[in-house]
């Protein structure tokens, strides 16, 4: 699984919360893995 579907897995165990990451002056959601991928977040390798 990809570094966002496992973002977004993990945020979707917590139903009552609402999780957000801030990115580039945008807020996304974690628990939508479409925003994650487009916010274009660095990555290490």
């Amino acid at each position: 699984m990809r570094p966002a579907g496992l973002i977004a897995k993990a945020a979707k165990k917590h139903p009552d919360c609402e999780i957000i990451m801030m990115a580039n002056g945008k807020e996304i959601k974690a628990k939508a893995v479409m925003q994650i991928m487009a916010a274009e977040l660095p990555h290490q390798f």
